[in-house]
């Protein structure tokens, strides 16, 4: 269990679906306890909105425009939240 503001901000969570909805809000609670999100969705619209609003809230945000339904796309998902973790820390 992460209970320390250190260990949270070292720790980047990606959140799928993360552009609207649930998992827009999911991002903002993690952003707003010190994680660094990055975040799916398919829309660039939507995810580019939503990456301005978790900014402004003082998030480190990475978006990843990718369709969860296709297996690959996640895959690449999680590979490009790997690469781009120091950059959010």
């Amino acid at each position: 269990m992460i209970t320390s503001d250190r260990e949270r901000s070292d720790r980047t969570v990606l959140v799928t679906g993360g552009s609207r909805g649930i998992g827009l809000a999911i991002a903002g609670a993690l952003a707003t306890a010190g994680y660094a999100v990055a975040i799916t969705g398919r829309e660039r619209d939507a995810l580019d909105a939503a990456e301005q609003s978790l900014r402004q809230g003082g998030a480190r945000v990475l978006t990843i425009q990718a369709d969860v339904a296709d297996r690959a796309a996640c895959f690449a998902a999680v590979a490009r939240s790997e690469e781009h973790t120091s950059e959010l820390q």
